[in-house]
């Protein structure tokens, strides 16, 4: 049964010296954080590539050059004889040389024959197919210079540095036409005279926003490229949120940027570059009470509320352990084991329901703390497995833990209280070390 603080919100006494005491004691809660509002100027391949021509005659210079280096795709099967090392050269080719006869009177064959003879294991009980080969291909040099002089149909003996092989070109792909190949390439030539601008922009926009420091304005008419504006606050804690590059919030925050509200040296990440100006800062600031005391109210309510749930929670569990039966919406009847409960509880709480077991035919009862709410169990029976090899290593190790890290906390007690302490740049705390 869940004890809920929302169903006793209501009863919660409110008054601003409550509120006021209660905002004291914590200020930090409401602190607003250091932030900045920007703008910004984006440089990039991309953005060049967008901004350059392409004439109808660079393109077909392009595709010409293309055509001229190009390797046709054709679909090869071949029939492999390994030359090994040591291996009789002459003998394997007129081992060769006789299946190729046998090829050429049956090519319908092929495909049978590569089963029989290939000693290429990966392809000859696929009939030899080697699939698509063009210039790219994994295959050796000499292998694809030689098929590529081949056309559809032909079957041939070629040597490569693994061997011979007899080849047959089933099939033979078309090259793209001019029509076909002309937006790639356009978007290629666009691409690299933006790669060869770039460089100078880098510079133009460096130079520019160098000389006029308090503005972005200069540089954008100067370059072309268009100021753009972050005009939400943007703190180190929500820079995550927002996608900040962590390059942008070092310099956004340095004296230069924050507090000058001058130009910052351009940032290159990869071929992006951008310079950056502050529009807007606001420090680091702890509001007055009366500017945030909605937000103190709905605190101290949720604050009261889980404490009148826990004192609420203990009375109704010293009631069910002395046999009263108070209302209490309880869930349905659950088997919990005790893997399934270290996953759903917190240690403590899962701590404190170990030690509940029903006796004499009465149900045990347990309050579980460290829970979003109090929670009352009523335990009706309990039965102790042993646990298997797995299980037993898994509480031992943590076990082993939980041991250690009391006993480290232990001694830095002990350190802390026993021994004086001079404070540098390091500190002897829990949560560094």
């Amino acid at each position: 049964a869940v004890v809920d603080p929302r169903n006793l919100a209501a009863g919660i006494k409110v008054d601003d010296a409550a509120l006021k005491a209660y905002y004291d004691k914590d200020k930090s809660k409401y602190l607003i954080p250091k932030a900045v509002k920007f703008e910004y100027i984006e440089l990039s391949a991309k953005t060049l590539a967008d901004r350059q021509t392409v004439s109808e005659e660079e393109v077909k210079k392009a595709f010409a050059e293309q055509q001229s280096s190009a390797q046709p795709k054709q679909e090869v099967s071949h029939i492999m004889f390994a030359l090994t090392q040591g291996g009789d050269k002459a003998k394997i080719k007129a081992e060769a040389e006789k299946v190729l006869a046998e090829v050429k009177a049956s090519p319908d064959n092929f495909s049978a024959l590569a089963q029989k003879y290939s000693q290429d294991t990966a392809t000859a009980q696929s009939g030899g197919a080697l699939g698509v080969v063009d210039k790219s291909s994994a295959l050796p040099e000499e292998f694809k210079a030689a098929i590529a002089k081949l056309n559809k149909g032909d079957i041939a003996l070629v040597e490569s540095t693994a061997g011979f092989h007899i080849v047959r070109i089933t099939n033979t792909q078309d090259q793209q036409s001019f029509d076909e190949a002309k937006a790639s390439l356009e978007a290629e030539l666009k691409q690299k005279k933006a790669q060869q601008a770039l460089a100078q922009m880098r510079q133009t926009l460096s130079q520019t926003t160098f000389d006029f420091p308090d503005s972005l304005k200069a540089a954008a008419e100067k370059t072309g490229l268009p100021i753009q504006s972050h005009n939400e606050w943007l703190s180190r804690q929500n820079a995550v949120q927002q996608n900040i590059p962590a390059e942008w919030l070092e310099v956004l925050f340095s004296d230069e940027v924050f507090k000058k509200k001058h130009n910052s040296d351009v940032i290159t990440v990869g071929d992006t570059s951008w310079v950056l100006r502050a529009t807007e800062t606001r420090e680091e600031s702890t509001p007055a009470f009366e500017q945030v005391k909605e937000q103190v109210r709905t605190a101290y309510v949720n604050s009261e509320s889980a404490k009148a749930a826990m004192e609420q929670a203990k009375k109704l569990l010293a009631e069910l352990q002395k046999g009263g039966k108070p209302e209490l919406a309880w869930s349905e009847k659950e088997t919990l084991s005790a893997s399934d409960a270290r996953l759903r509880l917190s240690p403590q709480a899962f701590a404190v329901l170990a030690k509940a077991h029903p006796t004499d035919g009465k149900p045990a009862y347990a309050l579980l703390e460290g829970q979003p709410a109090p929670l009352l169990v009523e335990v009706l029976s309990s039965k102790v497995q042993k646990a298997d090899a797995d299980e037993s290593k898994k509480l031992k190790n943590e076990l082993a833990q939980r041991t250690g890290l009391g006993m480290y906390t232990g001694l830095l007690t002990y350190l802390k209280t026993n021994i004086p302490l001079k404070q540098g740049a390091q500190k002897l705390d829990s949560d560094k070390h």
